[in-house]
């Protein structure tokens, strides 16, 4: 087995309650190996801490990643907002 694995939008086409079944292989997983997961799913999103998130943006042309850490989140993180919620509204609390 590859010690790097990516994996587009694995939750494409199950069950909502399925996806939580996948997120729990991701981490067995990633034990073992290290993970790139691209998804555009919440509920996804939802089952993995705020620090195992890593966005992609495109800026000027470039691509560039950064970590979504508990610290610069603090304020939703106490307003119990899901990941999801704070993933979805990220751009507004980056420019705040």
């Amino acid at each position: 087995m590859p010690d790097v694995i990516f994996i587009d939008e694995p939750e494409l086409g199950l069950h909502p309650s399925a996806i939580t079944l996948i997120a729990a292989m991701i981490r067995r997983l990633a034990a073992k190996r290290q993970l790139f997961i691209a998804t555009q799913s919440p509920a996804l999103v939802d089952c993995f801490e705020l620090e195992n998130i890593i966005v992609a943006d495109l800026y000027d042309g470039a691509t560039t990643l950064r970590s979504l850490t508990s610290a610069d989140y603090q304020r939703w993180l106490e307003q119990d907002y899901l990941n999801s919620e704070i993933w979805l509204k990220e751009p507004l609390v980056r420019n705040q």
